[in-house]
């Protein structure tokens, strides 16, 4: 229907549903978004849908609950990844390992895995910094092409996916050598080819009579003979898979004089219930219907369900026809695949993954696509030559089982699976409530400095409700180290926190009568941490000054910027990533960066410990100010920003849970208390 389901979608739902048939495997969760939306099917609003015995959907709320298109879903990811791991924890059992597709899929899969210490893999579908260079080379406009595509979260999503990630599987030689390859993060060590498997059997299983009934149908209401070799288009209605290249070349031969062409150009009910880009390609496609007066020889329903695709490419191999893939760019093409399990020869523009389908099956020829006249004579050369076309033919049946069968994809990736998944990594135990935590409605976690400071009176006010009630357990998050965050809480007699995280997120502690440091947070996020390393490459920056002595830490490396600089964070992830070095980097005030190891952080920490004693982040309240507290407001906690909030935590204002006080520094947390009816 959209760019949102594709073949990478097809391919996730059979991938999901084999792997459920895989005696190895004793589950397999697809997670992904709960939609209800009256334009859509009841099915997508299902919490958990049965695929297979060992398969199955699991529905989670992220955002709106009306369908979104992946672009507009960033703002919202953190509520997934905190219902993930909330469902997680209720399943009592923490997976081997977990799989993200795409680069929120990727993106969610990495935070989630950060937390429970699974390794992650990752399957990207199509990457960023690709598609802008495409679309930036089209003509749209810098401005114009980050507003509707968000390029920026995006290409950032990736990197920190294939930051993290111990397997990056690619469809294609093409996908990794010209599109990962432009990651900073971009490591072939890492990175497997393994192509998506293709329906063989169903493609050759003979059809029921209802389903040859309704693609006759199709023939007899568009076409004045429809015994003429088939010409078939599959493509969802995306500009990239350049329809109009089929028709131009169609339309302007004579070629309609010998064959029929096809077009089953996804699913539509009517022009103004879909999208404009849809809409103006479904136009586009009509007006070169008639501008080349093609009625009779050309079909395009509106709807086709999977048994019509399989009728039309058995169609098309009765008839002695052809399969065309004209698209600008795919990064595997599983038409092309289909086509040659169907024993339907194929001319393609052979754009990027598809080179590789060709050269495997043998099975077609490629052409410039926006060469219209090259392109008909390919097509019509391959009708008039009957031995030619069943040489193709014969080559795409045989070679397309040597390289694209699910059992072959399946046994390679469980294969690769279990090289990568030890026997149950030490992922955090799952321990029950203690007390204090049992009895409490509301934990309320807040940052230090210019949040808790700045106002000694509202201070106390904020210190004489907590002590007043019993039913709010406190908790600080704070960039100060543990001494100085306990001198500062015994100085302003603050309540005695319960949890304290300190040194932005890279040490937590419980008070349960006494501090105890959680140890299994220290090993846990020594993940690929070389900090001594860090520190003798940041030391070549000249804008970056150390902090003091006791600002640092074995596990926090923190500096001062001599200037402000909007592009830090970002210059130096660069050179980290560029120099094999992994961290996560956080700019706060515009002038101090800390620089972590890639499971650290206040927002990683939180949800550690929301884990390991079953607290619901919706029971969660955070409160502070800077960039280092920016994924502890995010989620399904209930954030506060005070009002003296720095610059970089405006990105938070699109955020339904995370309310804005006007009042500055404790005053704001009372304020945002009220907010919440706490």
């Amino acid at each position: 229907m959209d760019a949102d389901t594709g073949g990478q979608t097809k391919y996730v739902l059979e991938l999901l549903r084999r792997l459920g048939k895989a005696r190895s495997v004793h589950r397999v969760e697809l997670l992904t978004r709960k939609i209800n939306d009256v334009r859509l099917s009841a099915d997508y609003a299902e919490k958990i849908e049965v695929v297979a015995d060992r398969a199955r959907i699991v529905r989670l709320a992220c955002g709106p609950e009306r369908y979104l298109p992946k672009e507009q879903l960033w703002p919202h990811l953190q509520e997934f990844i905190d219902n993930a791991l909330r469902y997680i924890r209720d399943q009592g059992e923490v997976p081997d390992a977990i799989h993200g597709h795409y680069a929120d899929g990727g993106l969610v899969a990495t935070r989630i895995a950060k937390i429970l210490g699974i390794p992650v893999f990752y399957t990207a579908h199509s990457l960023g910094r690709f598609k802008r260079e495409r679309i930036l080379s089209e003509g749209m406009s810098p401005r114009a092409s980050e507003r509707k595509f968000h390029f920026r979260e995006r290409i950032e999503a990736e990197e920190e996916t294939l930051e993290n990630a111990e397997l990056v599987i690619a469809s294609t030689s093409n996908e990794v050598e010209t599109q990962y390859a432009r990651y900073d993060h971009y490591d072939k060590d890492r990175m497997r080819i393994l192509p998506p498997g293709c329906e063989i059997e169903k493609l050759r299983t003979r059809l029921s009579a209802s389903a040859l009934k309704e693609f006759r149908s199709i023939g007899t209401k568009f076409l004045a003979d429809p015994a003429k070799p088939a010409l078939l288009v599959i493509a969802r209605p995306d500009a990239q898979k350049n329809t109009a290249a089929a028709i131009h070349a169609f339309g302007r031969s004579n070629l309609k004089d010998v064959a029929n062409l096809y077009l089953f150009i996804g699913l539509r009910t009517d022009l103004d219930s879909i999208g404009q880009p849809q809409r103006d390609l479904y136009l586009e496609m009509f007006n070169l219907i008639d501008l080349y007066d093609l009625h009779g020889s050309v079909a395009y329903p509106k709807t086709h369900s999977p048994e019509l695709v399989t009728a039309l490419y058995q169609h098309a191999r009765n008839t002695r026809g052809v399969s065309l893939a004209l698209s600008k760019h795919e990064n595997f093409g599983l038409t092309l695949v289909e086509a040659a399990a169907a024993g339907v020869p194929v001319v393609s523009s052979g754009a990027g993954g598809m080179s590789d389908v060709l050269k495997n099956c043998g099975h077609g020829l490629t052409v410039d696509p926006e060469n219209f006249e090259e392109t008909a004579q390919a097509i019509s050369g391959l009708i008039a030559d009957p031995a030619r076309w069943r040489a193709l033919s014969a080559a795409g049946k045989k070679n397309v089982s040597r390289f694209y069968t699910w059992q072959r994809h399946i046994a390679s990736y469980l294969r690769l699976v279990k090289q990568l998944t030890p026997d149950r990594r030490a992922a955090p135990s799952v321990r029950k409530r203690v007390k204090q935590f049992a009895t409490a409605r509301h934990y309320l976690v807040c940052d230090i400095d210019d949040t808790l400071t700045g106002d000694d009176r509202a201070m106390r006010q904020l210190t004489d409700l907590i002590n007043d009630r019993d039913d709010i357990l406190f908790g600080i998050a704070t960039g100060r180290n543990l001494q100085s965050a306990r001198a500062f809480m015994e100085e302003s007699r603050l309540p005695d926190p319960s949890l304290l995280i300190t040194s932005v997120g890279t040490r937590i502690d419980y008070n349960f009568g006494r501090f105890n440091q959680d140890t299994h947070w220290h090993r846990h996020i020594q993940f690929r941490w070389q900090p001594h390393e860090i520190r003798a490459l940041l030391s070549q920056i000249d804008w970056l000054e150390p902090q003091e002595p006791e600002a640092q830490t074995h596990d926090k490396i923190s500096y001062y910027l001599d200037r402000p600089l909007p592009t830090a964070a970002r210059a130096i992830k660069t050179l980290l990533r560029k120099s094999s070095l992994q961290a996560r980097v956080v700019v706060s005030r515009n002038r101090c960066v800390d620089v972590l190891p890639v499971r650290a952080s206040k927002g990683h920490a939180l949800r550690y410990v929301s884990w390991r004693f079953g607290i619901d982040m919706s029971h969660v309240l955070t409160a502070g100010d800077s960039g280092n507290d920016i994924d502890m407001l995010r989620g399904l906690s209930r954030g506060i920003v005070v009002g003296n909030y720095s610059k970089e935590v405006g990105v938070l204002k699109k955020s339904k849970d995370v309310y804005f006080s006007e009042q500055a520094n404790a005053a704001g947390i009372l304020d945002g208390l009220r907010h919440y009816g706490v």
